[in-house]
């Protein structure tokens, strides 16, 4: 029995088509992430924390401890207490009023402003908690993806490297400016391995890219 596949165009996965959404707006009949992808996708939207207080209004709420890097309430009976709840993917959030607002980005804006149109905050070490402000930078959402920890579906402990049982290869791909590149099959996991860190300089990926946590 031949069993038809699709290419996640966000984990990079060849998986059966079951494991799409069908779709029949498109060519394929199925949407462009496998249904673990589009599932965590939407939960992130809707989860997201809002961020509409300006640079000024949170530099009277919040302090930031250069200490260890930690953000404190400015004001109040709470004066001086740590704030930030751990959220599921590993981001701190605290909440003014209604509003819910990651921590990171907060202690950002405080140092520098509002953040550009178009930017996201990066952890330079990758580490969602360590919100010093010299482990923070401004980057676009393409170069923040280029700095991501390795996915938990991930089996061979590299980005962009699957095994193929058909062929008793490896198949080795990257994403470059939302497309999905391959990069070759290989019988040698060193040599699979070897083509994507190879792929990964020439575009530009993180030296973190990649790691395990």
């Amino acid at each position: 029995m031949i069993v038809q596949t699709k290419n996640c165009g966000k984990c990079f996965r060849d998986l059966p088509t079951e494991k799409f959404y069908k779709d029949r707006s498109r060519k394929s009949g199925y949407g462009s992430y496998c249904k673990s992808c589009d599932q965590a996708r939407s939960r992130r939207k809707r989860d997201l924390p809002s961020i509409d207080l300006c640079a000024f209004e949170l530099r009277q709420i919040y302090e930031y401890r250069a200490d260890d890097g930690s953000l404190v309430r400015a004001s109040g009976v709470a004066a001086g207490t740590r704030v930030g709840s751990l959220r599921y993917d590993g981001y701190l959030t605290t909440r003014s009023g209604r509003k819910s607002l990651y921590v990171h980005r907060v202690i950002w804006q405080i140092h520098h402003g509002e953040i550009p149109p178009g930017l996201q905050i990066d952890h330079i070490n990758g580490n969602r908690t360590d919100n010093r402000i010299e482990n923070l930078r401004t980057v676009s959402i393409t170069d923040n993806n280029r700095n991501a920890k390795l996915q938990h579906l991930n089996r061979s402990g590299i980005h962009g490297v699957y095994f193929l049982k058909k062929s008793s290869s490896f198949r080795v791909t990257i994403g470059v400016d939302g497309k999905c590149l391959t990069l070759g099959h290989f019988k040698c996991f060193l040599d699979a391995a070897a083509a994507r860190k190879s792929a990964e300089l020439r575009y530009g990926f993180h030296p973190n890219h990649g790691r395990s946590a």
